[in-house]
């Protein structure tokens, strides 16, 4: 299946959820379009101290990547699509790669 022929009939809807400044919750659902009707969700969370220090940690010295929330919220919802492109599977959609556009999928 192509992304064209599965965005005609599913949509997906990514939301973030910040659940008592302990967690931060990121989900991605498959609706179908028809119906409203979710057929599948995956759901990643994140402790938000634990995720603060390694944004912190990445600004040292000896750190090859600096990270930032906006960046590993990016990779992670990134993560869930490419999660459903591999599952359903979508052959021409690969989010993973940064250079793929992911907005407008809903």
């Amino acid at each position: 299946m192509t992304l064209e022929q599965f965005l005609a009939i599913y949509r997906f809807q990514t939301r973030e959820q910040n659940v008592g400044n302990i967690n931060y919750v990121i989900i991605t659902e498959v609706i179908r379009r028809s119906d409203n009707v979710i057929v599948d969700g995956i759901k990643t969370t994140l402790d938000i101290n634990q995720t603060n220090d390694w944004v912190a940690d990445s600004h040292t010295a000896i750190s090859l990547n600096q990270l930032d929330w906006p960046t590993i919220i990016d990779r992670a919802i990134r993560a869930q699509l490419d999660f459903f492109a591999q599952r359903i599977p979508i052959s021409d959609f690969l989010p993973i790669n940064l250079e793929t556009d992911i907005t407008g999928l809903e």
